[in-house]
C-alpha cells in the first residue's frame, strides 16, 4: 500500500514516484487515450498493493470500462462496490472514500475513487482502487494520494485530445505507418493505420475493412481492442462500408452549409442512417483498390458535427493509405492457415475445371448426378455421439462395525489392493480384556457345575450350565468384534476414497464410512444422450468409448439400460444411458471423461445429414 508513513502496511515514497514515472512513460508510448487509461490501472494498483482497480471514461461516443485484477475472485467480490463508487464519483465530481468490514473475519477494506477531468474542467470519467487493511484513521491520508494520481492521469490524457484537435500534432503518425509494414498480419497493420489516421486528420473514429465480392470484413476500429459483430455501432459501420463497396466511389454524409465543398450524399441511405445515429456527425467512406483487383480497402471515418469533410481531406486519406494496399494483400496471403490454402486451391481447381473441355464438364456433371442419387437413396451408419464418464461397476463401502478408535491405517485412495488385504485396524484392547474376563467367568461356572453335581444338587448344576451358555454367547460376540476390528479388502480392486493416516487415534461411531473400494477392471460408462437422439438408443446396441486423456485408445461398449427420466444438464436436458465397457488399460480410472459413440443402425444418407434441420423445420412449420 502506498500511503506515505501512514498505516502498518505503508510502502516507501519511492513506490509512488515509480507509479508517477510509469504513468508518464505510458503516456509517451501508448497510441490512443483508451489504451492509456487501461494501461494506467496496473501502476495505480501496484502503488496501493490493490487486488482490484477500475476505470470508466466517456470519450465522445466511445465508452471505456476496464478492470485490472490479480485474481478473478477479487473481481467478482469487489466489482459491485467499485462500480458504485465510480458512478457516485462521476455524478458528484468529487473523490469518494468508503470503508468496509467483513462480518466474519473482521478484515477492513477501503474503496477509493477520484474523478478524471478534461483540460476545460468538464468530467472525463473516474478511477477507483480497492485497498486492503485500512482503518478509519488511515483513510483520510489515502484519499488525496488517489486524487493526485487521477489528476496526473487527467493531465496526460489531455495530450491525446490536443493531438486529435491539431492535425500537425499527430503523435508520430508517419512513424506509426512506417512501422506497420513490419507487422505480421492484416489486423495489426489495420490497427496501426486506423489509430495513426485518427490522430493525424483529427477524426473521432476511423474504421478500416476489406471488401471482397460484396462482403466486408472489418479489421480495425480506432479505440476498440475487440470488434463485436453484434454491437450496433459496428453494424452501422459495416453497412456503410458495404454501401461504399457497392457504389465503388466515395460517400459523404454531413450537414449542408457553405463551408463544405463536398456535396451531401442524400441518395445513400445507409450512410444517412449512420449520420443520424451518431447525432449528426460528419461521416464518410473512401475505397482504396488493392493490386490483386478483387480486394478493396474501405475506410469509414467520423468527425464531430461542426467539422465537415472536404475533398482535400479525402484525397489526402487516399494518398496516405494507397501505398499500403499491396501490403494488405501480401500479409493476407502470408498469414493464411492450411485450411485457407486448401480452400483457395480448391476454388482455383474449380475455376480451371469450368474452363476445361465439354467432356470434362460432362464427367463432372455425371459424378455430381451419381452423388445426388446416392445421397437420396443410399444409406449411412447412424451413430449417436454423447459425453460419457466412467464409473466403477461395483463399489463396496467399508464402515466402522462398532464405536471404536482408529489404531492403524495402511492404504490411501488410489492404492490397488488384493482380496483380504489389510486396510486399517481399530483399537481392540478393551475387547480382548473383556474376552479374557468372560473366559475366566466361564471357567468358574464350569467348576461350579462340577461342584454342584458332586454335592448332588442337580438344580444348581443346571443353573451353572445355563450361565455358562450365556457367557459362551457373549464370548462369541466379542470374538466376532475382535475379528471385525481388522478391516480387509472384500475383493481385488482400487481404493477410490479413504485416507485415515491423519485420523489415527480418532474415535469413530458405528456405521461411519471409512473406505470405498471399487472392483478392479470392471467399469460402467454413464452416457448423457441428448433429448433429440434418445429415441434411437436401445439396450443391446454396441459402440465405442474414447477418453479425453487417451483418444487414440478406444474400448467397445454395450448399452445395458436407458433411464427413462430426463436429467437437467445446464440449460438442456439429457437422458442417462448405462453401458458396460471393455477397456482393460492400466491408466483407466474411475471418473475419466470422454465421448461415447453408439451404433444406432443404418439410415438414409440424406436423413443422417439433414435430420436435425428437417426436425427443426417440422416444429416451426408444423409439417
Amino acid at each position: 500500500m502506498c500511503a506515505g508513513d501512514r498505516g502498518p502496511s505503508a510502502q516507501p515514497a519511492s513506490i509512488r514516484l515509480r507509479a508517477y514515472a510509469r504513468l508518464v512513460e505510458l503516456a509517451r508510448d501508448e497510441r490512443s487515450l483508451p489504451h492509456l487509461l487501461k494501461a494506467a490501472l496496473e501502476p495505480v494498483a501496484t502503488c496501493f498493493d490493490a487486488p482490484l482497480a477500475a476505470v470508466s471514461a466517456r470519450l465522445g461516443s466511445e465508452v471505456v470500462d476496464a478492470e485490472w485484477t490479480r485474481d478473478e475472485a477479487h473481481t467478482r467480490f469487489f466489482k459491485g462496490v467499485v462500480h458504485r463508487a465510480i458512478t457516485q464519483c462521476m455524478e458528484g465530481g468529487r473523490p469518494v472514500a468508503r470503508l468496509y468490514r467483513a462480518r466474519e473475519a473482521g478484515a477492513r477494506v477501503a474503496v477509493l475513487a477520484a474523478p478524471l477531468v478534461k483540460p476545460d474542467g468538464s468530467p472525463l470519467g473516474a478511477i477507483a482502487v480497492v485497498v486492503p487493511g485500512v482503518g478509519s484513521a488511515e483513510l483520510p491520508g489515502l484519499a488525496p494520494l488517489v486524487e493526485s494520481l487521477a489528476h496526473l492521469a487527467s493531465a496526460l490524457a489531455a495530450r491525446f485530445q490536443v493531438a486529435a484537435a491539431d492535425p500537425g500534432a499527430g503523435v508520430g503518425a508517419a512513424r506509426d505507418l512506417a512501422r506497420a509494414a513490419g507487422f505480421r498480419n492484416p489486423r495489426e497493420l489495420a490497427f496501426a493505420i486506423a489509430n495513426s489516421l485518427r490522430n493525424q486528420i483529427g477524426a473521432e473514429q476511423v474504421a478500416l475493412g476489406v471488401g471482397r465480392r460484396s462482403r466486408v470484413e472489418i479489421l480495425a476500429i480506432s479505440g476498440y481492442d475487440e470488434i463485436r459483430d453484434e454491437s450496433p455501432g459496428v453494424q452501422a459501420i459495416r453497412a456503410a462500408m458495404e454501401e461504399c463497396l457497392d457504389t465503388g466511389d466515395r460517400i459523404v454524409c454531413q450537414r449542408e452549409g457553405p463551408w463544405s465543398d463536398e456535396p451531401v450524399s442524400t441518395g445513400h441511405l445507409l450512410h444517412r442512417q449512420w449520420h443520424e445515429a451518431s447525432s449528426g456527425s460528419s461521416v464518410c467512406s473512401v475505397p482504396v483498390p488493392c493490386e490483386d483487383g478483387g480486394t478493396v480497402l474501405l475506410l469509414s471515418l467520423r468527425r464531430p458535427m461542426g467539422e465537415p469533410w472536404r475533398r482535400s481531406d479525402l484525397d489526402r486519406i487516399q494518398e496516405l493509405v494507397a501505398p499500403y494496399a499491396g501490403a494488405f494483400a501480401l500479409l493476407e496471403r502470408a498469414g493464411r492457415t492450411l485450411f485457407e490454402h486448401a480452400a483457395e486451391s480448391a476454388r482455383e481447381l474449380l475455376r480451371q475445371a469450368a474452363r476445361a473441355e465439354s467432356r470434362a464438364r460432362t464427367l463432372a456433371a455425371a459424378a455430381a448426378a451419381l452423388g445426388l442419387v446416392w445421397f437420396v437413396f443410399g444409406t449411412l451408419p447412424y451413430r449417436v455421439a454423447a459425453p460419457a464418464v466412467l464409473e466403477p461397476g461395483e463399489v463396496r463401502r467399508i464402515s466402522a462395525p462398532f464405536d471404536a478408535v482408529i489404531a492403524e491405517s495402511v492404504v490411501v485412495a488410489g492404492d490397488r489392493v488384493r482380496r483380504g488385504q489389510l486396510l486399517a485396524r481399530l483399537e481392540d484392547e478393551d475387547l480382548r480384556l473383556e474376552r479374557d474376563r468372560i473366559r475366566a467367568e466361564l471357567e468358574l461356572e464350569r467348576v461350579a457345575a462340577a461342584q454342584a453335581l458332586a454335592d448332588g444338587s442337580a438344580v444348581e448344576a443346571e443353573l451353572a450350565r445355563a450361565r455358562a451358555e450365556i457367557l459362551r454367547a457373549r464370548l462369541a460376540i466379542l470374538e466376532r468384534r475382535i475379528e471385525r476390528a481388522v478391516l480387509r479388502a472384500p475383493f481385488d480392486g482400487v481404493v477410490v476414497q479413504g485416507d485415515l493416516r491423519r485420523r489415527v487415534g480418532e474415535s469413530v461411531p458405528m456405521g461411519a464410512e471409512l473406505f470405498q473400494v471399487a472392483e478392479d477392471g470392471h467399469f460402467v460408462a454413464q452416457i448423457r444422450v441428448p433429448e433429440h437422439a434418445i429415441a434411437a438408443v436401445e439396450p443391446g446396441q454396441s459402440g465405442e468409448f474414447a477418453s479425453y486423456a487417451r483418444p487414440d485408445q478406444t474400448g467397445r461398449l454395450e448399452v445395458l439400460r436407458v433411464v427413462p427420466a430426463a436429467e437437467a444438464t445446464g440449460s438442456r436436458k439429457a437422458y442417462r444411458v448405462e453401458a458396460s465397457l471393455e477397456l482393460d488399460r492400466p491408466w483407466v480410472r474411475s471418473g475419466i471423461e470422454g465421448v461415447a459413440r453408439i451404433d444406432a443402425g443404418s439410415r438414409p444418407a440424406w436423413w443422417v445429414c439433414l435430420h436435425r434441420f428437417t426436425d427443426w423445420l417440422r416444429l416451426r412449420l408444423w409439417i
